[in-house]
């Protein structure tokens, strides 16, 4: 279909539950895009009316085409019942909580153009405020130990199935192959979801679906950063977040989930160094967590997320070995 005026012919995708106050500033960054998104699709669970509202509003102003329509809770299945409404060839996937760059859709538009042969699949924006890290000294002891392959560049996944997160991953301009993508701003050309949707296996809070998807596209695609479509990801805490044990618990079953669905390794002969790698970083932050709360009790609260969470961690290992 061809898109309006002004506009780029992408489809734009957000999931919200009980964010009215990030998606306005979503939405108002959309807005302000040097190129607009031909179509804003916004997927609310919220149990209250505060994000229809919103959505009203800006509706009113006409500075975005928005659909707005109402979904059982759920990340990957509020994104795919929105997949259902996209009109456009591509289709971007944004976190309610990310802050767009004003040309941030359009250089994400002009990578594909870029791509004559069609080769890419999948394109991601650069997070300014959370990538850009060295590797962590835990991760450079993990390598010594043989639990990390090769060397420590960001985005990829490493023989092991340890994944190398984006957020090493230095400033950089133009398009760089990588081997997942970031669910805050994932794009993806509609031909990609013939064999690949937004998962429905990962259950409760779905930690690594956007590795699920991404994974699963590059098996036919490249995928691949743009960093020069720059954003800003602001979580924020609130009743859509997960308690501390089940964050961690998600992260690391779902991991072995994503090996086991994408690459099909199964079995603890084949994951073993997985599962060892999410024992060792639990080992190290159970001392780490308990000095910081007794050196510093007044954030006793975030060192103790910090343990819990290591110790859901260590449990779905135990849990699925």
């Amino acid at each position: 279909m061809k898109a309006p005026a002004s506009t780029v012919p992408i489809s734009a995708v957000v999931a919200t539950y009980c964010r009215a106050e990030p998606l306005e500033r979503l939405l108002a960054s959309l807005a302000s895009q040097a190129a607009l998104p031909a179509q804003v699709i916004i997927v609310d669970a919220s149990p209250d009316d505060r994000t229809r509202r919103l959505v009203e509003e800006v509706q009113r102003s006409g500075s975005l085409d928005l659909q707005y329509l109402r979904s059982a809770r759920g990340l990957t299945l509020q994104r795919n019942v929105g997949l259902g409404l996209a009109k456009y060839d591509l289709i971007l996937f944004l976190d309610d909580d990310t802050v767009l760059a004003s040309n941030c859709v359009e250089r994400i538009w002009s990578a594909f153009q870029k791509d004559t042969e069609h080769s890419i699949g999948g394109i991601c924006g650069y997070i300014v405020n959370q990538w850009g890290h060295a590797a962590s000294w835990k991760l450079r002891l993990a390598r010594r130990l043989g639990l990390v392959d090769g060397q420590l560049t960001g985005g990829r996944l490493c023989p092991s199935g340890v994944f190398l997160e984006l957020d090493m991953l230095e400033p950089f301009q133009g398009v760089r192959e990588v081997d997942f993508l970031s669910g805050a701003s994932m794009c993806y050309r509609r031909d990609v979801f013939e064999r690949a949707r937004p998962p429905l296996t990962l259950a409760g809070y779905a930690a690594g679906e956007d590795k699920h998807l991404s994974l699963n596209v590059g098996q036919k695609w490249r995928v691949c950063v743009c960093g020069d479509a720059l954003l800003q990801h602001c979580p924020v805490q609130g009743p859509e977040r997960p308690r501390a044990f089940d964050y961690g618990y998600s992260r690391a079953r779902n991991h072995l989930r994503i090996l086991k669905d994408v690459l099909g390794w199964s079995g603890s002969r084949r994951t073993w160094r997985v599962r060892l790698f999410y024992l060792y970083m639990g080992a190290l932050e159970f001392p780490l967590a308990i000095q910081g709360i007794l050196r510093h009790p007044w954030r006793s609260g975030r060192y103790a997320r910090s343990l819990v969470s290591s110790l859901g961690t260590v449990c779905a290992v135990l849990a699925t070995a």
